[in-house]
């Protein structure tokens, strides 16, 4: 009995000593061996849930191993040898908003990147022929770079919702819809050079010339580049399945981005699409068309009065013309001047000019008094994420992440493509009512987005390129949003946009090309072309050969990595 007490007065003074008698994760304990500087948490843990989500709802329920939160490069190096040594899958997070949850797997040692945030500015070097430049790790957003770095003063290639990460981003090539694409390219059209940490541990400094290895007993190695190893070129647009990129040396301007102004537009035809045709070929000024659909009800309380007003603006638009269809938003953008915000009276007279039929400025200066009042002349491009376009945040605190439904192309040749989506679909064409819709798709909220890239400047995405005989000028950007808690919703959701991605799939075939899909915007795709040729087409061949050289393992992989074969691993609700 006395022997029983002392036991239990020993033990009790162990915890109020804070000394744990659980014995320590092996995984956890390695990572601390090898000298891993940052935080790590394990199931149970408060921490590990707090990071081990994102920003997508259906990637809630991949669970891995641990939670590993690198401070260093060499801190992401020993989690990459720790998962080859136990031959344990590997995860990387940046930003966390891949729609297929490539960030995130069940059972993996999940790398947290967004320690790696660091933002340095490089200043032109004229002796060297190098422009300004910034330092940037993979873990910063996009919010938080253009905050140190604001618009009013430098231009880059940036996503458009500022939680978006730096790394998944740039990896997956990069591209901007309003006008900064037009103007700079992609996001990977504008990176020097790659820091990162290969698939056997060793740090790697990529140029478009060269690669310098540092390994870890510092021996330095230079390997030149040629096409079975062109590491450059890889990154660019498949780069999560050859490294983990720690910093990006990343080309900016100096001088202020231009900011849009939205002007309500009817869009009724293929004549209104060949006239946006031939606008952004003068290569001035840069003009997307976008449609937004609010499906759940929405009012002031619950959103925005801003969002709220852009909810029913189509309807109003509607109403007050006597029309048969709703108005779409035209983002023009001055791409020429350098000035800090587009003109709205210069607006619209460019889309008067090219024979565009305006909604609201038959009014006269009532009209343009009305753009003036709802700010479309002062018209915000960058969003939170597309959660906060539609819900409040008190719902998107209560909610959770909401799940995405994607059917993306880039670089389609044939405008028939973009004409029976936008003027025939029987859910989101231009003559069917939003309103009508609100309760027949399972989606909460809907857009497309228009782009014409015929300039003078045109985005490259490298591994992502089909051949130039068969690069068109036609993007449309087509993305659901729903509740991942329903299964019922999901399905309805997911179908919808299905249907709409197989219909432009078969247009695309009767004109004799294949879509291709910008890799940033994946989907699971089982009755149509396999991923490897919607994302990577001719290149693919080139890129297993250099994967085998870089990963021969397959380390870094993920749904849809080069490397995979399985085209069902979309997440499910």
């Amino acid at each position: 009995m006395i022997a029983s007490f002392w036991s239990i007065s020993v033990l009790l003074c162990l915890v109020n000593l804070g000394v744990s008698l659980i014995a320590e994760d092996p995984l956890r304990m390695g990572l601390k061996q090898m000298g891993f500087q940052g935080a790590i948490f394990v199931p149970g843990e408060i921490g590990y849930h707090k990071f081990r989500l994102g920003h997508t709802g259906t990637c809630k329920f991949a669970f891995p191993k641990l939670v590993a939160r690198p401070r260093t490069s060499a801190d992401v190096a020993f989690g990459v040898m720790l998962a080859r040594s136990e031959n344990i899958s590997l995860s990387v997070r940046s930003g966390g908003h891949g729609y297929l949850c490539q960030h995130l797997k069940n059972n993996s040692l999940h790398l947290d990147l967004r320690r790696l945030n660091h933002m340095h500015l490089l200043t032109p070097d004229p002796e060297k022929n190098l422009p300004l430049r910034l330092n940037l790790g993979p873990g910063s957003t996009w919010g938080r770079v253009l905050k140190q770095f604001p618009i009013s003063r430098y231009s880059m290639v940036h996503g458009q919702c500022t939680t978006v990460g730096v790394g998944g981003y740039l990896l997956g090539g990069g591209v901007n819809f309003v006008g900064t694409s037009s103007k700079l390219g992609s996001g990977s059209q504008n990176v020097m050079e790659y820091t990162m940490i290969s698939a056997t541990g060793d740090l790697l400094k990529v140029s478009e010339n060269a690669i310098q290895t540092l390994h870890l007993n510092e021996s330095v190695k230079d390997t030149l580049l040629e096409p079975k190893n062109d590491l450059f070129f890889a990154l660019k647009g498949a780069g999560s399945s050859f490294g983990i990129v720690t910093n990006f040396l990343y080309q900016i301007y100096d001088e202020p981005e231009t900011q849009p102004v939205l002007v309500p537009i009817f869009f009724r035809g293929p004549s209104d699409l060949e006239k946006l045709k031939r606008l952004n070929a003068n290569g001035l000024f840069d003009v997307s068309i976008f449609r937004l659909y609010h499906l759940i009800d929405m009012d002031p309380v619950q959103g925005s009065w801003y969002n709220t007003f852009l909810a029913s603006a189509p309807l109003l638009s509607k109403l007050i013309n006597f029309s048969s269809q709703e108005a779409v938003g035209a983002l023009v953008v001055d791409i020429y001047s350098g000035r800090q915000r587009t003109d709205l009276i210069e607006a619209v007279n460019l889309l008067h000019s090219f024979g565009m039929e305006l909604a609201f400025t038959n009014l006269g200066g009532i009209g343009i008094l009305t753009l003036r009042i709802m700010k479309f002349d002062q018209f915000d491009p960058f969003l939170r994420t597309y959660d906060s376009q539609y819900l409040s945040q008190e719902d998107q605190l209560r909610k959770g992440p909401q799940a995405s439904a994607s059917a993306s192309f880039i670089n389609a040749r044939s405008p028939r493509i973009v004409e029976d989506f936008i003027f025939n679909n029987s859910h989101f064409g231009n003559y069917q009512d939003s309103v009508n819709l609100r309760h027949d798709l399972g989606c909460d909220w809907c857009y497309w987005t228009l782009v014409i890239w015929n300039g003078p400047k045109r985005p490259l995405f490298f591994a992502n390129d089909p051949p130039p005989d068969q690069k068109g000028i036609y993007t449309l950007d087509f993305t659901c949003q729903y509740d991942p808690h329903s299964s019922a919703q999901a399905k309805r959701c997911e179908n919808v946009v299905q249907l709409a991605k197989a219909r432009m799939s078969k247009i695309a075939e009767e004109e004799g090309e294949h879509l291709n899909q910008y890799y940033n915007t994946p989907s699971c795709d089982i009755n149509g072309r396999p991923f490897y040729e919607r994302y990577w087409h001719h290149h693919y061949e080139t890129l297993l050969a250099q994967k085998q050289i870089w990963d021969p393992t397959n380390l870094l992989t993920h749904c849809h990595a080069v490397g995979s074969t399985d085209e069902d691993c979309c997440p499910t609700v």
